[in-house]
């Protein structure tokens, strides 16, 4: 093709895809300079009614727990026992015209918190559904935490759920091989929006980058 985009990140379009390239070493160094994004727990909810009879609207809802988001975030990042810093729920099915038709008496959520990599360390030698107990337990308690946030926000969900299920930045490094389970590839801090080299085109000819 005489022009390929990547959608997969940056860190895995070099290091995986195109490691046998050796004209855009330098350009893979620079990469190595920047860092990666945190993690995230992201919860997804089943429910055994309509979205229509649980009251359910399509809006999506971000909840902070001050107005001081870096103070919070830093704070969260150090100590995960303090209060979310932010938690974001979405109605996913409420907002797919079809899913009354193809799923009947059903609907769907998802809360999404941020979180550390490192929390998951003792982990990440483990593999899928097979972590032990303590994983699940830590899993459990991360989840009965936003759970609370769900119903605190949305009382009129209050033990209408039906099913839950916890993904980690473990998952994400499984499922997506993102290799420290980053939510949005690197860190939207300031040094990096001041590296003028990362953007979508790259130093192959007619090769480019695009969001995830």
């Amino acid at each position: 093709s005489d022009t390929v985009i990547s959608s997969v990140g940056i860190q895995n379009t070099f290091s995986k895809l195109l490691k046998n390239t050796d004209n855009v070493n330098s350009f893979t160094n620079k990469i190595k300079t920047l860092k990666p994004s945190f993690g995230h727990a992201c919860l997804y909810v089943g429910f055994n009614q309509s979205a229509k009879d649980l009251g359910i609207q399509d809006t999506n809802q971000w909840i902070y727990s001050s107005y001081d988001h870096d103070d919070t975030t830093k704070t969260y990042m150090n100590d995960e026992k303090s209060p979310f810093p932010v938690v974001y729920i979405s109605f996913p099915s409420s907002k797919d015209p079809d899913w009354d038709t193809n799923h009947p008496n059903s609907a769907t959520l998802e809360a999404i918190v941020p979180t550390s990599f490192s929390m998951y360390n003792k982990w990440t030698k483990k593999t899928w559904k097979k972590r032990g107990v303590e994983y699940e337990s830590y899993k459990e308690e991360l989840s009965q935490r936003i759970i609370k946030h769900i119903y605190s926000n949305n009382p009129h969900l209050k033990d209408k759920i039906s099913y839950y299920e916890l993904s980690t930045p473990l998952s994400t490094r499984d499922m997506a091989n993102y290799q420290f389970g980053e939510l949005y590839g690197m860190d939207h801090n300031p040094e990096r929006f001041r590296q003028k080299w990362l953007k979508p085109k790259t130093p192959i000819k007619g090769f480019y980058l695009t969001g995830q």
